[in-house]
């Protein structure tokens, strides 16, 4: 979720700078907009994202989900969160209903299937997870944006937001098969569309972000379509979070109250079996997207992409050692 909820933050328009129709260099305008919304102390948030493949024409699979959150750390030291998720898988059609809450240090964590486990995450974990709430996009991207009024849109380059596009696809491998049988895919980015707009008090109301990639699969020539937009439902108001009714039905992870050490030794374990690694590199394993599944099922996404994001980033320096 830290990813997944990472939002762009609010602007300050600069009306010397805003004209209809006209390119202008809104990196300043995006820069005070996230230190501004960062800050925000609570929100209540809405995020639709739709990733669809396909191939010869037809949905090869894919999914679309909305995903409401609302994070309340006015509390010094004490961060409530509730997230509630609806996907629907294209392929089949499918929908099913997840969520996750947090306060006093427990994850409260309800799958897809409806089991309701526990675990125990510290404070810490959280706040970090939540430092930032918008997307951290390269700010040279804004360079050449079009502003109009209280709108900025820009058209950028998939090479200028690093490895942003390739996050959206990391699940590529679930819906299609590589030509080489090895999960890998070469893929064909288009420009990236990015589109915010913000409202009186310099807050954004919403960011959107879509793109597509073609790629070779070993069904055919294959197409993916990303669109992202997050929505703030009134920023700035004080944001109060009521706690599931059914809270008396989660049970603790496999039967014990584990200890926070305990708790993050089998985590870690499990996140580094995800992982081969050789030569100061970290790479993913054949059936990563299942483990990293699991995984989030017991320990909640937004924890579990903190330390796989640090894992790869790693790797990632140690390869160009």
């Amino acid at each position: 979720m830290k990813k997944l909820l990472c939002l762009f933050t609010a602007l300050i328009l600069c009306i010397g700078l805003c004209a209809c129709g006209n390119t202008v260099d809104a990196t300043d305008i995006y820069t005070k907009a996230k230190e501004k919304t960062d800050a925000l102390s609570s929100f209540d948030s809405t995020m639709e994202l739709s990733v669809k493949y396909t191939t010869a024409g037809k949905v090869a699979g894919g999914n679309q989900s909305v995903v409401h959150t609302r994070l309340d750390r006015r509390t010094e030291g004490a961060p409530v969160y509730y997230s509630i998720y609806d996907i629907t898988e294209l392929s089949t059609g499918q929908s099913y209903t997840s969520s996750t809450y947090y306060a006093d240090n427990v994850v409260y964590e309800m799958s897809g299937m409806g089991e309701k486990y526990m675990t125990r995450v510290s404070v810490e974990s959280i706040e970090s997870s939540f430092e930032s709430v918008a997307f951290d996009v390269p700010v040279n991207v804004f360079k050449s944006s079009n502003v109009n009024e209280n709108k900025v849109s820009v058209k950028a380059k998939a090479s200028e937001l690093g490895d942003m596009v390739d996050t959206f696809l990391s699940g590529v491998s679930s819906y299609c098969s590589s030509p080489d049988g090895d999960g890998k895919f070469s893929f064909d980015y288009s420009d990236v569309k990015i589109e915010f707009a913000t409202d009186d008090n310099g807050y954004f109301e919403y960011i959107s972000i879509a793109f597509t990639a073609d790629f070779e699969a070993l069904e055919g020539k294959s197409k993916a379509d990303v669109s992202l937009k997050m929505t703030y439902n009134d920023p700035g108001s004080d944001v109060d979070i009521e706690a599931p009714a059914d809270l008396g039905e989660y049970t603790w992870y496999e039967g014990g109250d584990k200890t926070q050490e305990e708790l993050e030794g089998e985590m870690m374990e499990e996140i580094l079996a995800m992982f081969n690694f050789e030569n100061g590199t970290a790479t993913k394993v054949e059936n990563f997207d299942e483990l990293y599944s699991i995984a989030c099922s017991k320990y909640t996404k937004e924890v579990v992409d903190m330390y796989v994001q640090t894992i790869e980033a790693m790797g990632a320096m140690g390869g160009n050692k």
